[in-house]
């Protein structure tokens, strides 16, 4: 995926992620993904594409613990714009409904 040029599909779950951030549902980065993990909060994980290996190891291990679901979705500076932040390589939605229409649309 090219960075900066988002299909409409993306464009349309870059908004929801926004919106979940408004709502104060969405943990921003690894720290907060990690933790809403350990919180039990966490409904769905985000991983950029260009998420560094490492991070996403650790993480993906406790999702797996939490029985968390994972999407590997855009990458780092569009998640970042989208959201008014630094590029975000991780995400954690807390809000199953959020969680539920960001996975219809990637899907």
């Amino acid at each position: 995926m090219q960075t900066g040029n988002v299909s409409a599909s993306e464009g349309k779950a870059l908004s929801m992620l926004g919106m979940s951030l408004k709502a104060g549902r969405l943990a921003l980065g690894e720290s907060a993904a990690r933790k809403a993990l350990l919180s039990g909060k966490a409904e769905l994980v985000i991983f950029a594409s260009d998420c560094a290996d490492n991070t996403r190891k650790k993480l993906e291990l406790l999702c797996e613990k939490q029985n968390t679901p994972i999407i590997t979705f855009s990458v780092k500076e569009n998640l970042g714009k989208a959201l008014g932040k630094d590029g975000k390589a991780v995400l954690a939605l807390t809000d199953k409904g959020f969680a539920e229409a960001i996975t219809k649309i990637i899907s």
